[in-house]
């Protein structure tokens, strides 16, 4: 997808992927991205093995996590990735499924090029897939009202142009997506900075759910189902209910949880330091 890796990488990353999941790519139509999208959904959001990864390297290419990892880590630990990590393991697998596609880079509040999913072409028609942000169905970029599935979510062209598209899910704006072109230089300069923005001073995971999806974010569990939602408090119990609600291993639950809690003493540390000073 976007240099970084061996295309016999890609290859063999695609092809397991679809060995596990039963699927058999044929012809690049709407049916199959739909089934590539549903499988898709079996990876979670999740920042955990982003946080190992930042403990184990310095800044730099060794921490990103290439396709044949990140689908090594599902299989064996339960485990998914962060946008940049799941939009280059499926653009991989769009690609080996004859699909052409390409990332693209997203504004979100917190800053801009904070998020990146998947521009893909069916035929005439381009679609959204965001597996960052749970969108595995295919997403028309159509003006209007247009809408699917559980998340209620729809693209609208923004009035900078028509590269530019608004998110909204649940009608609530998420982010502002660019159409342009994405150098691979930057796509992966982003990659790397992203491992040192405020998200990874804490745990992040989200699964979808039928009607529905589970979010964690430090010690607090969201549920929402249609239209009902729900928080519940998770301090001290953390690890229990990482593994259990998002089948993640108790060892790499373990050990993120352990990294967020050093980075936080240490941080603590250095403020009481300065107030000495």
């Amino acid at each position: 997808m976007l240099a970084a890796g061996s295309e016999q990488c890609m290859v063999e990353a695609a092809d397991v992927f679809f060995e596990h999941f039963g699927i058999l790519p044929k012809r690049p139509t709407a049916e199959l991205l739909s089934a590539l999208g549903v499988a898709f959904a079996h990876l979670p959001y999740e920042n955990l093995t982003k946080l190992v990864k930042k403990a184990q390297h310095a800044p730099g290419p060794a921490r990103r996590r290439l396709p044949d990892e990140v689908l090594k880590d599902h299989l064996t630990r339960g485990a998914g990735g962060t946008c940049f990590a799941l939009t280059r393991l499926f653009g991989d697998v769009l690609k080996r499924a004859g699909f052409r596609c390409f990332p693209v880079l997203c504004d979100m509040r917190y800053r801009p090029d904070s998020h990146c999913a998947l521009a893909v072409e069916v035929g005439s028609r381009l679609l959204l897939i965001d597996p960052g942000y749970l969108l595995h169905e295919p997403l028309p970029f159509e003006s209007g009202p247009t809408g699917y599935g559980h998340r209620q979510a729809r693209l609208v062209s923004a009035t900078e142009g028509p590269q530019a598209w608004d998110l909204y899910t649940y009608g609530a704006w998420r982010y502002r997506l660019k159409l342009g072109p994405v150098s691979a230089e930057h796509f992966l300069s982003v990659w790397d900075a992203s491992f040192d923005w405020t998200m990874m001073n804490d745990v992040h995971l989200c699964a979808p759910r039928a009607d529905g999806y589970t979010y964690v974010h430090g010690h607090k569990l969201r549920t929402r189902q249609g239209t009902s939602k729900t928080t519940e408090n998770i301090r001290g119990m953390e690890d229990l209910v990482l593994s259990q609600q998002f089948g993640m291993s108790a060892e790499l639950v373990s050990r993120a949880l352990n990294f967020v809690a050093q980075q936080r003493a240490r941080g603590q540390s250095l403020a009481k330091d300065r107030e000495k000073r």
